[in-house]
């Protein structure tokens, strides 16, 4: 029997109405009480911000959803046909319905039912009786953050994005030389990536895989299949570094000749000769600069797992400026420090980092008012002076930090938003490659929809792992937690130890 959500005597005073621009969210009500379907709708509807559907049941739920937008799902977890947990994790199950916001309206006000419904990635867990004031106030809040992603990623900075086979490398270069644009223009290809750098139209740099320079571009003009991406904005690469001083059409034609030689001179093993060229000019700085990983021992690596599984172990908040990082990626924290990436978009990032982390200290509250960029991340000290720590890197901008990272990371949990590694865009899966191109890191965790599994861009990037280990769900759904994506991470780095790998070798 599901209790009323009951308006307390001593309520609170109205939630703050949103702005004026925003638009009425439609919000489905799921409860088989009649009384707490109509208080729900009463507090969405009062100040106009919500249009209301209601269902008794999961599959009156269901029929809803199948022929109407929904903005906000609000449900008791308890239904007639279904356990609400049971409706909710159905409900993730598929791509067009689990971004919505869901929220439980319980009278179950059990730690461990909210437990396991956050675990399970439920956004708010309400328990009757409530304010109305407070119901709307938090649905509000939900709904504009879900909005504001939305318009993130309908504004993601590029001008210019398809295909090769509807648009070729050629043409594309002299679009953005006739408009006399500045930016970058990122290719993924079948055999590398690439980027060709711009300064008012002229061609300044270029990057094909570890080739740099004028090569980097004749093997681009070449390719007849790919994706690309023009991203706008001021030229990224300084004088002394620039590589490339040609026309467009210069390049162009020079690539062309150069590929008909190829052709022209391929031997009988049908291989086309090879072109030698320079190392890149502006390569990240050498592994020479950066501190190793933590060499894998399976017995350190149990102790490790069992320090950072335990879900009563919570880790320190941390914030770093461009130059706080150089420093912590620097220093030696304890006897043993396992260094972790998790590379996700900033929401869900965050909010997987403060699952597993304590209260924030003052120090850190105070350091978050300085307007000077930062990053953020949690770090785990554990018995016998061990660490792990955990640095957030931006999915939509990775390498926006790279210059002050100068450990290699043990583990890299690449992440990104929704669990479709096509939604960080040609740019960023480019700066992935090139990240871990430099670091190299013994583990690398795929966590995504079963597309990115069988995309050539995750295939691609576990080349450049010493191991690669595809999750499917996406970050902070279901057991996919931060927590038990580091254990499987720890996990996968044992495998690594020659104590292990000498176990199955065949005498």
């Amino acid at each position: 029997m599901t209790q009323p959500a009951v308006v307390p005597p001593s309520a609170p005073g109205k939630a703050a109405h949103p702005k004026s621009s925003w638009m009425p969210a439609p919000a489905l009500i799921v409860d088989a009480d009649p009384v707490s379907r109509r208080f729900v709708e009463l507090a969405l509807t009062k100040d106009g911000e919500f249009v209301v559907e209601a269902a008794e049941s999961a599959a009156g739920a269901f029929e809803i959803l199948n022929r109407q937008l929904i903005e906000l799902v609000v449900a008791d977890t308890d239904l007639p046909d279904m356990n609400g947990l049971r409706f909710y994790r159905t409900l993730a199950q598929e791509s067009r319905l689990r971004s919505i916001p869901f929220v439980f309206l319980s009278a179950d006000k059990r730690p461990e039912a909210k437990v396991a419904a956050f675990r399970a990635g439920v956004a708010e867990y309400v328990v009757k009786p409530c304010h109305p004031a407070e119901l709307a106030a938090r649905a509000i809040s939900l709904v504009e953050r879900e909005r504001r992603l939305r318009e993130h990623a309908r504004r993601r900075n590029y001008m210019l994005a398809g295909d090769l086979t509807a648009i070729g490398f050629p043409d594309l270069v002299n679009i953005i030389e006739m408009e006399r644009r500045s930016g970058v223009l990122s290719l993924v290809l079948s055999q590398a990536v690439g980027q060709v750098f711009f300064d008012g139209g002229q061609i300044v740099h270029a990057v094909y895989g570890n080739i740099a320079g004028n090569d980097a571009f004749y093997r681009f003009v070449r390719e007849t299949a790919g994706r690309f991406e023009f991203s706008p904005g001021p030229c990224e690469i300084p004088s002394d570094a620039r590589t490339i001083n040609e026309t467009a059409t210069s390049l162009i034609l020079e690539g062309a000749r150069l590929f008909d030689m190829e052709n022209a001179t391929t031997g009988s093993s049908g291989r086309p000769a090879r072109i030698t060229s320079p190392a890149p000019a502006n390569a990240a700085a050498s592994t020479a600069d950066l501190e190793p990983p933590l060499a894998a021992e399976a017995a350190l690596a149990g102790q490790i797992e069992t320090g950072v599984g335990d879900p009563f172990t919570l880790g320190e908040l941390c914030l770093w400026s461009a130059a706080d990082l150089s420093r912590w990626t620097r220093r030696e924290i304890g006897s043993q420090r396992l260094h972790v990436h998790l590379i996700a978009d900033m929401p869900t990032g965050v909010s997987a980092v403060l699952g597993v982390s304590g209260a924030p200290t003052e120090r850190w509250v105070l350091g978050s008012l300085d307007a000077t960029r930062k990053t953020f991340g949690v770090t785990f000290f554990l018995r016998k002076e061990r660490t792990v720590d955990v640095v957030l890197l931006d999915a939509t901008q990775p390498d926006g930090f790279e210059p002050s990272l100068k450990r290699v990371p043990t583990v890299v949990i690449l992440a990104p938003s929704g669990g479709d590694v096509m939604s960080m865009g040609i740019r960023a899966r480019v700066a992935i490659e090139g990240l871990l191109r430099r670091f190299r890191p013994p583990v690398l965790i795929g966590v995504g929809n079963a597309s990115m599994q069988a995309d050539a861009g995750f295939s691609g990037l576990a080349r450049y792992a010493g191991c690669a280990h595809f999750v499917e769900g996406i970050l902070g759904e279901g057991d996919n937690d931060l927590r038990a994506l580091l254990v499987e991470g720890i996990r996968q780095w044992a495998a690594l130890s020659p104590d292990v790998t000498s176990e199955v070798e065949v005498p």
